[in-house]
Formats: C-alpha cells, structure tokens, sequence
C-alpha cells in the first residue's frame, strides 16, 4: 500500500493493520495509532505529533525525519531494525 502526503490527524486508526505500508509525508498528528500493525512501514518524514502510539508496532518502520517524540516511541514497540528519526538503527531511542 502506498499512500504519500496523506491527511490522518485525528483518525481512529486503533489496531490497524498498515504493516509494510508507504506512509511518506504522512500527516499523523493527534491519530489514535494504538496497537496498530505498522511494521516495516515507511514513516519517513511523517508528522505524528500527539498521535497515541501505546503498543502499536513500529518494529522495522523508517522514521527517518518524522516529527515524534521519544514519550511516544516509549509506548511503541520497536526493535533493532526500526530506524529512529535520527536516521539510525539502535536498541536506545536517546539518539533523536
């Protein structure tokens, strides 16, 4: 599924599944992503500012230079394949 510069702020989008989704650009701000399946998803550059990302799984998902904040990727699940906003893959989110 590709899907660029899309508008979700403020969707209901709790236990989706966009595993392996073309998210770039994504507007996210204020989605309820809880649970959601976005596993080796492409965030790059996506706006998921106050999106609610408790236990949602981001476990091979390029952030690359998406606005959010470490608070949130703390409720995400995520391991040594998603790549952090910084660009880099690591097991400590603290390299924003």
């Amino acid at each position: 599924m590709i899907i660029t510069n899309a508008i979700f702020g403020q969707a209901s989008l709790r236990g989706a599944n966009l595993r392996g989704a073309v998210l770039v650009r994504a507007y996210f701000n204020n989605a309820d992503l809880a649970g959601a399946d976005l596993r080796s998803a492409d965030l790059s550059y996506a706006h998921i500012t106050n999106a609610n990302l408790k236990g949602a799984n981001l476990c091979g998902a390029n952030l690359s230079s998406a606005k959010v904040t470490e608070e949130q990727l703390a409720q995400a699940k995520t391991n040594w394949s998603t790549v952090f906003p910084n660009g880099k893959r690591s097991f400590k989110r603290g390299l924003m």
